[in-house]
């Protein structure tokens, strides 16, 4: 749970930091372009609250459950949304929602093992 947890502000810090490079796996050379470097800003603010969200839940003993669950409908809106329209590519398309709909998986499981 707590790897989880670092594993989301980890990526939230890296979109924040580096959105190009954070980008650039999902959206190929699009990732250059300042308005992908905005909402990948956005998404790493989104992880990181999130992230940080569970990990002091987790910590302080406040129930996480809630901010796993939050995390796991942010990622299948993510994967929802990559392939509701046709701005990437289909192979990139399909990675993105691929990596974003196993993490919302994911949240799933560990949420029910926290209920």
């Amino acid at each position: 749970m707590r790897a989880v947890a670092l594993g989301r502000v980890a990526v939230g810090v890296a979109a924040l930091a580096a959105p190009e490079p954070a980008m650039r796996l999902f959206v190929g050379r699009d990732a250059r372009r300042p308005a992908v470097q905005l909402v990948t800003r956005g998404l790493g603010v989104r992880d990181l609250a999130l992230g940080a969200g569970a990990l002091v839940a987790l910590q302080t003993g406040e129930p996480a459950r809630r901010w796993i669950l939050a995390g796991a409908a942010a990622d299948a809106g993510d994967a929802f949304a990559s392939l509701a329209g046709d701005a990437l590519p289909g192979p990139l398309r399909a990675g993105f929602a691929s990596f974003a709909g196993g993490a919302a998986v994911l949240g799933l499981a560990l949420a029910r093992r926290l209920a």
